[in-house]
């Protein structure tokens, strides 16, 4: 039996992954992973040209070659593609925890390990769900339509009381990640972001006097693309779409405009206490 390419599909984005088909253990990997992915026995809305390409396929254009059998290399094609198909639709994507009560959502920004999943679990227990476990795509009317699933920490047990389990998605270097609750992964109808809060460094000596929004997700722009897309498909992008950088902050800057941020040290349990006062 001759072995067939795996199709998938995100959103409008179309693509064809060679064969040997992916094993389960890596299209696992890519559903945690890629927010929205969805695979396909058939080549759906995919054209003859896409039935012979090797790489990832925006519309007619090919953004991206991953190497065949390398699941790392494919996820961060498939979110390079997303990442433009997104900004057409005035959607951008950022490094964040997103959790909602009702269809009031938070979006949790700060550097790795400032305690963001440690902060959105602690708010479970306040009535949130988790939305996206790390890298949200965000409109500019603020509403999050797709998400990463897991939520993720290095910390089996944590100091609010989670005890989690050990994820299958692992850490370079032999580290260790373990897995709360998924997300559903979105889109979520009805539900828009109305606050972020910003979390400092718990070692922060202060809290200075102000943190410019749009330097904040900004930031968080910066390090989602740093996450999920190779640098040389960030310049294949570029010279895609040349405006792809001003269409960026052209968005930041309507998110900036339209959200309250809170700026807050990752002191716990003080910081869970300043979070709800805030959005309550």
């Amino acid at each position: 039996m001759v072995d067939q390419p795996t199709y998938f599909s995100v959103g409008n984005l179309v693509g064809v992954i060679p064969a040997p088909p992916l094993s389960a253990a890596e299209r696992h990997e890519l559903h945690q992973r890629v927010p929205g992915l969805r695979f396909e026995t058939a080549p759906a809305r995919t054209s003859a040209r896409l039935e012979r390409s090797t790489g990832i396929q925006l519309g007619s254009s090919t953004i991206a070659r991953p190497a065949p059998g390398a699941p790392r290399a494919l996820r961060r094609a498939v979110n390079a593609a997303l990442t433009l198909e997104s900004l057409r639709d005035d959607t951008v994507m950022l490094h964040g925890v997103v959790v909602a009560r009702g269809v009031e959502a938070l979006v949790i920004l700060g550097d790795y390990n400032a305690g963001k999943t440690r902060l959105a679990l602690a708010l479970t227990e306040h009535g949130f769900g988790g939305l996206a476990g790390d890298l949200a795509l965000i409109t500019a009317q603020a509403s999050v339509s797709g998400g990463t699933r897991a939520v993720l920490s290095k910390w089996p047990v944590d100091a609010v009381g989670h005890t989690l389990p050990r994820s299958d998605l692992g850490l370079p270097n032999g580290a260790v990640r373990w897995q709360a609750a998924q997300c559903p992964g979105g889109p979520y109808p009805g539900c828009n972001i109305t606050r972020m809060v910003q979390l400092l460094p718990k070692n922060a000596q202060t809290i200075p006097p102000s943190v410019d929004p749009v330097d904040a997700l900004r930031a968080a722009v910066q390090r989602a693309r740093a996450r999920a897309i190779e640098d040389a498909d960030w310049h294949a992008m570029q010279q895609h779409r040349p405006d792809i950088v001003t269409t960026q902050d052209r968005l930041i800057r309507v998110l900036a405009a339209r959200l309250p941020m809170s700026v807050i040290a990752a002191d716990f349990p003080s910081c869970i206490v300043q979070t709800l006062a805030f959005v309550n």
